[in-house]
């Protein structure tokens, strides 16, 4: 299973850019929930791993 964010500052969306061989390419922030993690605490994991955001609560929706 996979979780993603939508994070919105200032009205804008933040994404993530990795740089690949065709060019940079952009994403929301997420990725793969790890064995025995529920969706939450994976988007959290998530978040601090790829824009250093300590998040205390994610909504369950």
């Amino acid at each position: 299973m996979r979780v993603c964010a939508v994070p919105v500052h200032d009205g804008r969306v933040c994404l993530v850019r990795r740089q690949r061989p065709a060019g940079p390419q952009y994403s929301l922030p997420g990725g793969l929930i790890e064995d025995c993690e529920e969706p939450p605490v994976g988007l959290r994991r998530e978040l601090r791993e790829e824009f250093g955001l300590d998040i205390a609560a994610v909504p369950d929706q």
